[in-house]
């Protein structure tokens, strides 16, 4: 995993998720977790059996001093009551940003994964365009995930279902992002902030 300083976001996708007892509880304990800043979680949207958790940390180190301890096993173990672990991914983000994109209706998480001959530095370039292009600076944001490097989290804060990240094939850089890497994404219904 690529070091970082600064805050980090950590972004759990579930399975299988419902939001019940078990789930407050876990949801409750991240909450309360020394470096934990802020905390959001949702459903996924349009009868999807999806969830996520999205967690601000301090540090990168935060996050793994609470794998480290010893409530972790019990913590991973009590996730089966309430959803199946698909994915879990870090990325450092624009906090305010995040922040306002976070308090939209629905927030829309991608997954892109590079092809091989595709360049961080040359994804990055057209992802700015397009954001720049399409008027989506200040409801987007994007980075590289901290575990693979030819991963990227795409998060955006949309009102209507309609206005999904795959609805921008009117600009031509949208189609060569296509190009150049696999998208993966999901909208999930109005994440709760914990503060």
């Amino acid at each position: 995993m690529k070091e970082s300083t600064g805050i980090v976001t950590e972004i759990v996708k579930f399975s299988n998720f419902r939001i019940n007892d078990a789930e407050n509880a876990a949801f409750e304990l991240v909450e309360k977790l020394d470096g934990c800043i802020r905390c959001y979680h949702g459903s996924e949207s349009s009868g999807g059996d999806g969830g996520m958790w999205l967690q601000n940390w301090v540090t990168l180190e935060h996050h793994k001093a609470f794998e480290r301890s010893d409530i972790y096993p019990a913590f991973v173990s009590g996730v089966s009551a309430f959803a199946q672990v698909e994915d879990i991914l870090h990325a450092q983000f624009d906090q305010d940003a995040l922040y306002r994109i976070m308090e939209t209706r629905y927030t829309e998480i991608s997954i892109a994964t590079l092809n091989v001959d595709t360049t961080n530095d040359t994804f990055e370039a057209e992802m700015e365009i397009l954001l720049e292009s399409a008027g989506l600076k200040g409801t987007s944001i994007f980075g590289t995930s901290l575990e693979t490097q030819t991963k990227f989290v795409i998060i955006r804060g949309i009102f209507s279902e309609k206005e999904t990240f795959t609805k921008l094939e009117d600009f031509n850089n949208f189609i060569r992002l296509r190009d150049m890497a696999n998208f993966e994404t999901r909208i999930y219904k109005p994440a709760k902030s914990s503060i």
